[in-house]
């Protein structure tokens, strides 16, 4: 039971990320952000459907997209450092970016272990 809660973290905090960007950008501009709805609805699908190559595929776009949070982080690093008391926001980048890396990495090993038809 528990082993069950824990492999479905990975989809829960990406599904979670995809609501809030799509939020995000919605509330902000007015637009919908299609890209974070698909997103999440795949990851929906995946974990309900239990396709290997689905699943497999969100863990690697994941892994990509933090790699990218990741390098655009190091690219603002110098200009948050450069703010008064920014700490916390460096710490809440870091975590997001690190958070996400392991939840990717994570999701694509649930899904690479898994046979085609297992429970």
């Amino acid at each position: 039971m528990i082993k069950k809660v824990l492999w479905f973290i990975p989809d829960f905090f990406i599904v979670s990320i995809a609501l809030f960007w799509f939020l995000e950008n919605y509330l902000e501009s007015g637009l919908i952000n299609y890209y974070a709805l698909v997103a999440a609805f795949l990851v929906v699908v995946a974990a309900m459907s239990k396709v290997r190559l689905l699943g497999m595929l969100m863990g690697a776009l994941t892994v990509l997209f933090s790699i990218f949070l990741g390098f655009r982080f190091y690219a603002l690093y110098s200009e948050i450092k450069a703010i008064p008391n920014a700490s916390s926001l460096t710490f809440l980048l870091m975590g997001i970016f690190i958070v996400s890396l392991l939840s990717g990495l994570l999701l694509f090993f649930k899904y690479y272990k898994r046979t085609e038809h297992s429970d």
